[in-house]
C-alpha cells in the first residue's frame, strides 16, 4: 500500500493488501480517509458502504492517530465521530486506537497528549472496550499489532447492520452525523456570505470563494439522500463468509 507523508492523503479507493501472520491469510483494507482535499465527505462514506455491503466482517478496526499532533481539530473530531457511528458502541472490543510518530515528540510532550486523548476524546471508545496501542514504525511492531487481533472474533458493524435492514445512507448513524456537520458548515458559510454581501468593502473573491465552499457542502448533503445504494440491504444478510479482516 502507498502511504502518504506530507499534508494531503494518497488513499482515493479502498485498497486491500494480503499478508500471512501465524498461518492466518490477513486482509488489510486501507480506506480513504475523511476530510479529504480532493473528495468529498459524502463520496468516501458511499465508497466504504459499497464495500461492507459485501458482507465481509471485521476482526479489527485500527485507528491511527499521529501523536505529534498538539491538538485535536475540527477533522479530527469528525473522523472520531463518524468511528464510532461505523463501529457502533457494542463493537468497540474490536477497535484499536494506535498512536504513531513518537519519535517526533518528547516524553512529556507525549504522557500530555495520550492523557487528553484518554481522558476526552477517546474516553467514550475506551469505556465501551477500544484497546490502546502505539506503533513504532517498523515491520516488527505492525506484525506484533496484526497478533494481537488474529484471535479475535469477526464482528457485523453497526453501520453494515443499518443498512442490511433497509436504511438509507443518510438514515444510518454515520449519515446522520456527516450530515450534522455538513449542516453546521453550511450555517457557517450561509452567516458569511451574508456579512460578506452587507459589506461593501468586501473583497468580490472572498465572497465567491464562501459561495463555492456553501454550494460544495450543499451538493455533499444532496448525494446523502441520492437514491437507495445497489442491492445493499439485502447482500450483508447473505453472505457467511468468515474472513480474518484488518482495517
Amino acid at each position: 500500500m502507498e502511504v502518504g507523508h506530507g499534508l494531503k492523503s494518497c488513499t482515493k479507493e479502498i485498497h486491500i493488501a494480503t499478508t500471512h501472520v501465524d498461518g492466518y491469510d490477513v486482509h488489510l483494507i486501507d480506506t480513504p480517509g475523511f476530510n479529504d482535499d480532493d473528495m468529498q465527505d459524502s463520496d468516501i462514506l458511499r465508497k466504504i458502504a459499497e464495500y461492507l455491503e459485501t458482507g465481509v466482517r471485521l476482526s479489527g478496526i485500527l485507528y491511527l492517530h499521529p501523536i505529534t499532533d498538539s491538538r485535536m481539530g475540527g477533522a479530527g473530531k469528525r473522523n472520531l465521530d463518524l468511528l464510532r457511528n461505523l463501529v457502533g458502541s457494542e463493537n468497540m472490543g474490536n477497535v484499536k486506537l494506535i498512536t504513531t510518530k513518537w519519535c517526533g515528540v518528547t516524553d512529556q510532550e507525549s504522557e500530555v497528549r495520550l492523557d487528553d486523548l484518554l481522558s476526552d476524546f477517546w474516553k467514550e471508545m475506551v469505556d465501551n472496550g477500544a484497546d490502546i496501542d502505539r506503533y513504532d514504525g517498523t515491520v516488527k511492531d505492525g506484525k506484533r499489532i496484526i497478533q494481537s487481533i488474529l484471535r479475535t472474533a469477526p464482528v457485523t458493524l453497526l453501520f453494515q447492520e443499518e443498512l442490511r435492514k433497509g436504511f438509507q445512507l443518510a438514515e444510518t448513524s454515520a449519515g446522520k452525523s456527516l450530515k450534522e456537520e455538513l449542516n453546521k458548515l453550511q450555517e457557517k458559510y450561509d452567516r458569511r456570505l451574508r456579512e460578506l454581501k452587507d459589506d461593501a468593502a468586501a473583497e468580490r473573491e472572498k465572497y465567491e470563494e464562501a459561495l463555492w465552499k456553501r454550494d460544495e457542502v450543499a451538493e455533499q448533503v444532496r448525494k446523502l439522500h441520492e437514491g437507495e445504494i445497489k442491492e445493499m440491504q439485502g447482500r450483508i444478510g447473505e453472505l457467511e463468509k468468515r474472513w480474518c479482516l484488518v482495517m
